[in-house]
């Protein structure tokens, strides 16, 4: 088994759960010293460590990547290996049985609605995903980048939904769901319940939801209802454990 190293900001609690787990399941070990050392990586989405990923990536190691789950977040975390989220070709087999524990619900496809809700990246974190080497639409507003983009194609208002202006209001994701006629994002998680609540969503970024999604904003009054939500669904469930889990190895016996 080749060498990983956890890798945990002590003074942020998911990090060091999630790195204490993970090691526990991998055999590896932790460092909180932002050292980097031989071997692959493994961490926690922190902006912290983004130096050491970026390194890393630069270096081809290996890297896995933890962040809070596509379902249930709080209680799951989702991993990915090379990637900050998985690719069609990287999804796992499906467990309709952990789906539905989850009690994920698919509703069926919306197809009236009146306007176009974009979920942008904050600009700090585009910033870091092209340090990563993903391609994110150029300039520091997203969502005013993909507005203006959307005009030329649409006549349809488009809403704006920010992750720190939805925090700030406690506005919940239905509210802005109602009425939607599609949803607009880079890797948002948001698109993914966005689809799975009945509403077409165009992804523009290496998303889990993608598979899901159109990419071409051209088409946004022409979008896609594919047949197969429930599949990629169990298979996301099937991608996401409990700390639990993760300390007993199941993600890194699944990933390794």
């Amino acid at each position: 088994m080749h060498r990983v190293t956890a890798y945990a900001n002590s003074s942020e609690r998911t990090s060091g759960r999630f790195c204490a787990a993970f090691a526990a399941g991998a055999g590896a070990e932790v460092a909180e010293d932002f050292q980097l050392r031989p071997g692959a990586m493994a961490l926690f989405g922190s902006p912290s460590l983004w130096e050491l990923l970026t390194q890393a990536i630069g270096e081809g190691r290996d890297w896995y990547y933890g962040d809070h789950g596509y379902f249930d977040r709080g209680r799951y975390y989702r991993v990915t290996r090379g990637a900050f989220q998985p690719a069609a070709r990287d999804l796992r087999a499906g467990d309709d049985e952990r789906l539905d524990a989850l009690g994920v619900e698919i509703k069926p496809w919306r197809r009236a609605g009146g306007h176009v809700l974009v979920c942008p990246p904050s600009a700090s974190y585009a910033h870091l995903m092209r340090r990563a080497g993903v391609t994110v639409a150029r300039g520091d507003d997203w969502g005013a980048w993909a507005s203006r983009k959307l005009q030329k194609y649409t006549d349809r208002p488009v809403r704006i939904r920010t992750k720190a202006a939805a925090r700030a209001s406690a506005r919940p994701l239905e509210a802005d769901l109602k009425d939607c006629w599609a949803v607009v994002a880079h890797m948002s998680n948001t698109a993914l319940h966005a689809a799975l609540a009945g509403i077409p969503i165009f992804v523009l970024g290496p998303a889990a939801s993608r598979p899901l999604a159109k990419t071409d904003l051209s088409a946004i009054e022409d979008p896609f209802f594919p047949e197969n939500r429930r599949e990629i669904a169990a298979s996301l469930a099937a991608s996401q454990w409990t700390l639990d889990e993760i300390a007993a190895g199941d993600c890194w016996r699944a990933l390794a």
